[in-house]
């Protein structure tokens, strides 16, 4: 169980601290996370989100959500996908530059208007760095940052890079630069991730895992195995949005249609309605659900009952190599055994060490139809994978990272003052 910073020195209930962050808090399943958890250190944590989505129901009540926009506007990086596709001459790339300054400036808009005072500030995406840094200066306090990604590199997706890519590139790593060099502490989600950051910026990056928070689950949601009425089926659980170019999604629905009539494939999460036409003319769609994302407290009661979940990040860049996905601690959390890449580092040594599943290459289809097979094929094996992921579970757990970021949080918080109001 974890406990808030020893400091008895701090008087808790006058301390504020307020996370940032460009997404709906509902769809940010780390801010949230960590929103709670400082709320239940004893502070007053309030979330300011950058665009409003589905109001939160479990752990809500140890945060306040500030909404900085009514409705959804086009976030920095979708402008910039959009910018970086219209041409590779050198005026798209001023086009696109202009079009990701006038992004990042935007949201800094709207951030800075709707943030409260506060003693510390927790930064989860720099793009709002102008904003945060603005409020520092002026209240004379300082933020942590929170890398979710290695971002320098999210543009080498096996896309074209064209011009305005790299220009946009350029200024969104300037910016970052600047972040780290500013922020009083930096995080980051895996050892891998750490280990990239550090060599980049030059300074160290805490490691919080993106661990999956039980505590926030709704026990009474129906799973995905009631919801589709799959009864006996051996079902395979895929967790968190599709990446493009970063994840064997294709493949793993070219698998499915050389495995038995009664193996299904469940992507839970935001981007794979493109790969239902390839469902449909393999003539599995049918074995194919998507049903969309669902609320952070019901993926765990979703993804109940599944009976292995592959791992499809395959590394097309550095940062996917070296991520650890919620998605993964989600299935983790549930004691379903998994499918990994033996070329993601930070995922096999977990799933190696714990006992977790077997290796494959989720890029190879007959690697892909080989270990289910497996799988299946050796059903006390199975349960030993089952056993070890339950042991895994009680272990990886939120309430241990909660340490971690209490540790990070206690020497930046002032004991005397309060937040003005």
């Amino acid at each position: 169980m974890a406990h808030p910073p020893s400091s008895a020195a701090l008087e808790r209930s006058t301390r504020r601290i307020v996370s940032v962050t460009p997404m709906a808090v509902s769809c940010d399943s780390r801010t949230f996370k960590i929103a709670a958890s400082i709320g239940r250190f004893g502070f007053e944590s309030v979330v300011v989100e950058g665009e409003p989505g589905s109001p939160p129901s479990a752990g809500s009540d140890y945060f306040t959500l500030v909404s900085c926009s009514k409705s959804r506007q086009l976030l920095s990086w979708e402008q910039d996908s959009e910018a970086s596709r219209s041409g590779d001459s050198l005026f798209s790339g001023v086009l696109g530059l202009a079009a990701a300054v006038k992004g990042v400036l935007d949201l800094s808009i709207r951030t800075y208007r709707c943030m409260p005072r506060a003693d510390l500030y927790y930064l989860h995406c720099y793009l709002q760095y102008p904003a945060v840094r603005l409020r520092c200066r002026k209240d004379g306090v300082s933020f942590i940052y929170d890398a979710h990604d290695f971002y320098s590199v999210l543009s080498d997706d096996g896309r074209e890079i064209t011009r305005a890519t790299k220009f946009i590139s350029m200024f969104h790593l300037a910016l970052e630069r600047m972040c780290v060099r500013k922020a009083a502490a930096c995080v980051t989600v895996s050892d891998g991730v750490a280990a990239l950051e550090q060599e980049k910026f030059g300074r160290t990056f805490v490691v919080l895992r993106n661990v999956h928070d039980s505590r926030l689950d709704d026990p009474g949601y129906p799973s995905m195995r009631d919801q589709l009425r799959l009864g006996d089926a051996f079902l395979m659980v895929v967790v968190g949005n599709a990446k493009p170019g970063g994840m064997a999604v294709e493949q793993s629905i070219r698998a499915l249609s050389e495995l038995d009539s009664d193996v299904h494939l469940l992507f839970l999460g935001r981007g794979y309605e493109p790969y239902l036409d390839l469902a449909r003319n393999l003539g599995v769609a049918g074995r194919v659900h998507a049903p969309g994302p669902v609320a952070l407290e019901e993926v765990a009661g979703a993804i109940r009952g599944a009976n292995v979940a592959p791992v499809l990040y395959w590394g097309v860049n550095s940062n996917l190599e070296r991520c650890m996905p919620n998605g993964f601690f989600h299935v983790v959390a549930s004691g379903i055994p998994v499918l990994y890449s033996v070329n993601l580092p930070d995922i096999a040594l977990l799933a190696s060490r714990y006992g977790l599943g077997l290796a494959f290459d989720p890029t190879d289809i007959s690697s892909f139809v080989d270990s289910v097979k497996r799988f299946r094929g050796d059903p006390r094996q199975a349960g030993e994978f089952q056993s070890a992921a339950l042991i895994a579970a009680s272990e990886i757990s939120w309430e241990s990272e909660e340490e971690i970021l209490g540790r990070v949080l206690e020497p930046l918080i002032a004991p005397e003052g309060r937040v003005g109001e």
